[in-house]
């Protein structure tokens, strides 16, 4: 028999799923309520960073996203997993990842950005990065409980025909499948992941539409491949 696994949250569901929240331009997270944001922060940053649940579970804090400058003046999104024992996974040792940082509901490292401005500006650098927003201007110095997000992005899922199981390594599984379908090596997947050995290779999981990409893109080095043997 098949195992029921959990589902792998890919970026193309992800986009749907954050259009099913209002959120279809940058524009958009400056004019959603506080809560959405974060807990739309929440989802693309578990997913970009390949979070484990427990590495979020507490809300994590606002001195763990950092944006540098890099060379000529560019600017580099960071953030640190794992930082307080309470968010590691047994031997695991704080990791720091890059994030993507363009201008687009999709990048991580963007939607954070906004957070950190429309959320914690002012505030203490422990305060829980993904805050419990119980109103529009109102802020809590605690985070919203993993549980209680994850059914509502289970809820958003069903209301998009998603199948499967909708758990903490949906978002983990779903970040290191698209990032092996666009050519990642092994060990950028590994550190962003936080992995010690070679089990991440279980979260490769492609969707239907995922080996469709790979196909399209195999077919496509196929074909010039083949147009160098008949030239």
């Amino acid at each position: 028999h098949d195992v029921v696994g959990d589902h792998p949250l890919v970026s193309i569901e992800l986009f749907r799923v954050a259009a099913s929240l209002g959120l279809r331009r940058a524009s958009d997270l400056e004019s959603c309520d506080l809560g959405t944001l974060v807990f739309w922060a929440r989802t693309i940053t578990a997913h970009a960073a390949l979070l484990r649940a427990c590495e979020h579970s507490r809300g994590m804090q606002r001195r763990d996203f950092v944006i540098r400058r890099g060379p000529r003046g560019r600017k580099l999104a960071f953030l640190t997993v794992g930082r307080r024992r309470c968010e590691r996974k047994l031997k695991h040792r704080t990791r720091v990842v890059p994030l993507s940082l363009v201008r687009c509901v999709m990048s991580a490292g963007y939607v954070l950005s906004v957070v950190a401005r429309r959320v914690h500006d002012g505030g203490s650098d422990r305060a829980p990065l993904f805050p419990d927003c119980t109103a529009r201007f109102s802020v809590s110095d605690k985070c919203v409980p993993w549980e209680r997000d994850r059914k509502r992005l289970e809820a958003l899922c069903r209301g998009l025909g998603v199948v499967g199981a909708i758990s903490g390594r949906s978002l983990r599984a779903g970040g290191a499948t698209d990032l092996f379908a666009v050519g990642a090596t092994n060990q950028f997947v590994k550190h962003q992941g936080g992995w010690l050995g070679y089990s991440f290779v279980r979260y490769d999981r492609p969707t239907p539409a995922t080996r469709v990409f790979l196909a399209t893109k195999y077919s496509r080095r196929l074909r010039s491949l083949l147009s160098a043997y008949t030239q």
